[in-house]
């Protein structure tokens, strides 16, 4: 007989009575997609050669029985990962005043 200790039953409970989080506005929706094109944009960027050309794995003489580069696409949706989370914590109101204008015409 398998026994399971109270306390993970109720940490189990507690967390699924936590319910969804805030529904974002439509401002940070709008950041949010803004991020991800240009995660987009930087990775077909730097990634050309790659998004182009013809998968080669399996194929006769290819030396490779591999479906693919399996650490690559990890590494790669962690770098887009950590690209669109620190555009949209760097985007917002700027700290820096907006330059006075000069009293001279």
């Amino acid at each position: 007989m398998i026994r399971i200790p109270l306390a993970g039953v109720g940490l189990t409970l507690l967390a699924a009575c936590a319910g969804p989080a805030a529904p974002l506005s439509r401002t940070d929706q709008a950041t949010i997609a803004a991020c991800r094109q240009h995660a987009s944009d930087v990775y077909n960027r730097n990634n050309r050669g790659t998004i182009y050309s013809i998968n080669q794995t399996g194929l006769p003489y290819s030396g490779s029985y591999l479906a693919g580069n399996q650490t690559g696409t990890l590494a790669d949706q962690y770098a887009n990962a950590r690209l669109v989370d620190d555009c949209v914590r760097n985007t917002g109101p700027s700290d820096v005043p907006a330059p006075a204008e000069s009293a001279t015409p």
